[in-house]
């Protein structure tokens, strides 16, 4: 808190501020290793589409004025919830300043934990958060002119397609139908400029054949 308070005095008042975190166990986070100031919210947005700001909800200090203007309380009963909230941390955000020391200790213990034990929930909520994600955008007019934001969520959208593939707690069906919800939600990234990327045609292409795939094997099978 001490590193929050000697930021604070040393760049103002600024919307969040987001330190490091020290991890005890099997868990991977990226490490600050310089302080910094990111005055404009391109620069923020660039950061975390990045994966250089972690999503976690931790290790990080928020204006209070601004978390309620925005409205940036947790969606109750949804798992994953950290990631919407970062996410509009993020899109709403225009001042922010990395603090390299550490502010969070995080332990990790897999045994009881509802996000490291996965279940249908798990996929059906983390679905809905991507949508959440993608409305939110396509209601910002600013981010569709940015072809890197397209190219985030087709990389989001192909991520999940992978793991809904891998998974065995879904059944056949369930497969089906959240398959052919991503291709749709990727189909409405068509409003969002894009870039010619040997990458995103593949990823898309992934993502269609996945879809059409189970689709037939359903109707095959009843």
């Amino acid at each position: 808190m001490l590193s929050f308070v000697a930021c604070l005095q040393k760049f103002g008042n600024v919307d969040f501020l987001i330190g490091n975190a020290e991890v005890i166990g099997d868990f991977c986070c990226k490490r600050f290793t310089e302080e910094m100031l990111l005055t404009t919210n391109e620069q923020i947005v660039d950061k975390y589409i990045s994966e250089d700001l972690y999503v976690m909800a931790w290790g990080k200090l928020i204006k209070r004025s601004f978390f309620l203007e925005k409205d940036l309380w947790f969606i109750e009963g949804l798992l994953h919830e950290d990631e919407y909230f970062s996410f509009r941390l993020m899109i709403y955000s225009s001042t922010a300043v990395i603090v390299k020391d550490y502010v969070y200790k995080y332990v990790v213990r897999h045994s009881g934990s509802i996000t490291a034990t996965k279940g249908k929930k798990n996929y059906v909520d983390y679905l809905r958060i991507i949508t959440l994600k993608i409305d939110l955008m396509l209601r910002e007019a600013t981010y569709q002119k940015e072809p890197k934001i397209y190219s985030f969520f087709v990389s989001v959208l192909y991520g999940f397609t992978t793991y809904v593939i891998e998974t065995e707690c879904l059944r056949l069906n369930e497969k089906a139908m959240m398959l052919q919800e991503v291709r749709t939600l990727k189909d409405n990234l068509k409003q969002f400029k894009k870039r010619r990327s040997l990458q995103d045609s593949v990823k898309k292409w992934i993502i269609n054949i996945a879809a059409f795939t189970y689709y037939i094997i359903i109707k095959v099978r009843s």
